[in-house]
């Protein structure tokens, strides 16, 4: 007897829970992306790396594009008797999507170029907007402090 009454409370009970987390997540879209990350926790994915000195005088970066928890980030790491550690590290703008161009005859995801010929190289990274516009988001090293600015606009 007392275990029908259990199936019955959650053959009644269930359902009506699921809508409920339905009706939330239609209501509070920012709900979605909170249950999904507690649901299906994503692992850490390695996307694209490059290594290069970024100045003529240094120092050599391996810079890593990384998606964790449904975010896009930047890491930037730095050797320093043969270990190398973590530098810098900065996330894209929210609801931005991997993405990919066209550089030197070649798809990537993550390229360092010098497009202002200041014999520096800046990382550039594609990335698609939620409403699906193409971005090109580009950092610059700025030696003074170590760190990358964003020379895009932020979006």
């Amino acid at each position: 007897m007392n275990a029908s009454l259990k199936t019955a409370k959650w053959k009644f009970f269930g359902p009506t829970l699921i809508l409920l987390m339905g009706i939330i997540a239609l209501a509070f879209p920012r709900s979605q992306d909170v249950l999904r990350d507690f649901l299906f926790r994503e692992k850490r994915t390695i996307l694209a790396k490059t290594k290069a000195l970024i100045t003529p005088e240094g120092p050599e970066l391996t810079i890593i594009k990384v998606r964790q928890n449904g975010h896009l980030l930047i890491e930037v790491y730095v050797e320093t008797d043969n270990v190398e550690q973590l530098s810098t590290r900065w996330a894209l703008p929210l609801k931005m999507k991997e993405g990919y161009f066209m550089f030197h005859e070649s798809a990537t995801n993550l390229a360092l170029a010098d497009i202002d010929r200041d014999n520096s190289l800046e990382i550039l990274v594609p990335a698609i907007e939620q409403n699906t516009q193409a971005r090109l988001l580009i950092y610059k090293y700025n030696p003074a402090t170590g760190n990358f600015t964003p020379l895009t606009p932020s979006y």
